[in-house]
């Protein structure tokens, strides 16, 4: 006779554990069905209420809630209007049709909001950053916490409108979004700009890819195209970028004119001499904090100009280095650089950008300087010295259209450190001869102190003096050297003042 398996024998426990766990795989099935299924429209009106006081601004969702579940959540909101905060001139952040995002949860639970994707149908967005750090798209309640600003990694937008605004980088940007009815299209993207930037007239009109990445990794880049006009300054750049934040991942052929070089010191903080009118192209590309600008060619005035640059702002000063070459330096180009205006020939050379006069008046006399005065009174820019390191060799194989010293080819270093710019070695030919040396201005004080040291060598007497009867035919042949001190900041001061 078989007996009964008591409640003791090995097998109840087995029963037991294989119940417990039936029962609580029910309950997850039972909320995972609860989750899909909630009326997630319901918690409207409470989600309305809730970010509303917890920003301190009308948040609404005017239509539908709808919600699918999972570790990156589906949330799209039918209708949405979120205020901006009070100090704001615009006073709403947002105004779309559709809102539709992912929102990653785990991150959520950190208190960082995190949407890997955002789409926004007919959105109108009111933008603003303050000189004190306040933000409008910043969710805390005084704007500037950086830890409540959201992070989006790719954002899809279709006929859209944004204003941007910064006073301390003196923005005020209108700009329009549409994507083209085209399907087969490239760049479906349009979009045009027009306001202010950098205190300056800007305008932007070009085409990209229907999806921008904001903040997502260096793997999707996108196209895009681009004509922007900023002061005296025109920008025509195509190629790809793969993070619109940082504008990381960019590789961008482009053409860039403008009346002065000296004018992108305050465009993009970059430190260079003044210049004619230009036109330089080439490619650009960007790395993390450094910029490279390769196969650059172009003109200055009359100057041909050509080689690489790049620009590293990973560091506290940023560095500006490179190598540049022109196979025939105009010397009337160089005008600008000294503080003399822009001579009629160099003007006539290229064509005039925006803003600036269609042909160049001829100068009687030295701009800034006194009637009667030879030297240019142009003040230098000392704080602009400090703004700025760099390292950048140059070399011209020969300069033309000389008229009081007989220069026919230079070769130099331009070193820029805290403020201090060397020119060393700086290497002239001269009058059949050369003149090899250095220059340094400093601008840790003020005015100036000036130094240059020159080795003189062979320079021909006929050729040095061809006006002066006495030496035209002469063979005798002048060496030395030049040691000069002074201070000033413009040239008629540093010579005025040199011994």
């Amino acid at each position: 006779m078989t007996e009964a398996a008591s409640p003791n024998t090995p097998r109840a426990p087995a029963r037991l554990l294989t119940q417990i766990l039936l029962a609580i795989g029910a309950v997850v099935v039972a909320l995972v069905m609860v989750v899909l299924l909630f009326p997630w429209d319901v918690l409207r009106a409470p989600l309305n209420r809730y970010v509303s006081e917890r920003t301190g601004r009308h948040f609404e969702i005017t239509r539908q809630l709808g919600v699918k579940p999972g570790w990156t959540t589906r949330v799209r909101l039918d209708g949405l209007v979120f205020a901006n905060p009070s100090w704001a001139r615009e006073p709403e952040l947002i105004r779309a049709d559709v809102v539709e995002f992912d929102l990653a949860l785990l991150p959520l639970l950190r208190g960082r909001l995190e949407m890997p994707n955002l789409a926004l149908s007919q959105p109108r967005l009111g933008l603003q950053l303050e000189p004190d750090g306040r933000r409008t798209w910043a969710l805390a309640r005084d704007g500037s916490d950086e830890t409540s600003v959201p992070m989006i990694g790719a954002l899809t937008v279709d006929r859209g409108e944004l204003r941007f605004l910064a006073s301390a980088q003196g923005a005020d940007v209108s700009a329009t979004f549409d994507v083209s009815a085209a399907a087969a299209s490239p760049l479906p993207l349009g979009f045009q700009a027009k306001g202010r930037l950098k205190g300056q007239p800007f305008s932007a009109t070009g085409r990209a890819g229907s999806v921008l990445v904001l903040d997502a990794p260096l793997k999707a880049p996108f196209p895009l195209e681009v004509n922007a006009a900023i002061g005296r300054t025109t920008l025509r750049a195509t190629g790809t970028v793969a993070s619109l934040s940082a504008l990381d991942g960019a590789d961008l052929a482009f053409d860039l004119r403008g009346a002065n070089l000296a004018d992108l010191y305050a465009v993009v903080g970059v430190v260079l001499p003044a210049t004619p009118r230009y036109a330089v192209s080439g490619r650009a590309g960007k790395s993390g904090a450094r910029w490279t600008f390769t196969k650059l060619r172009g003109t200055l005035g009359r100057s041909d100009i050509a080689g690489e640059l790049a620009y590293d702002k990973s560091r506290a000063v940023p560095l500006l280095t490179g190598a540049l070459q022109s196979r025939a330096l105009d010397f009337d180009d160089l005008a600008p650089l000294i503080g003399l205006p822009e001579q009629p020939r160099s003007a006539a050379a290229v064509a005039a950008p925006p803003g600036a006069p269609a042909t160049a008046k001829p100068a009687r006399q030295v701009a800034g300087a006194p009637a009667g005065r030879v030297l240019p009174t142009a003040t230098l820019d000392l704080e602009r010295l400090k703004a700025m390191d760099a390292d950048v060799r140059y070399t011209a194989a020969a300069i033309t259209h000389v008229r009081a010293l007989p220069l026919d080819r230079a070769e130099l270093r331009v070193r820029l450190r805290s403020g201090v710019l060397d020119l060393d070695p700086m290497k002239l030919g001269v009058a059949g001869g050369s003149m090899a040396g250095s220059l340094r201005i400093s601008a840790e004080a003020n005015p100036a102190p000036v130094r240059a040291i020159f080795n003189v060598e062979g320079l021909q007497l006929n050729r040095l003096f061809p006006t002066i009867e006495s030496t035209r035919s002469s063979f005798g042949k002048l060496s030395g050297k030049i040691d000069l001190r002074g201070r000033g900041n413009s040239v008629a001061q540093m010579l005025g003042s040199s011994s």
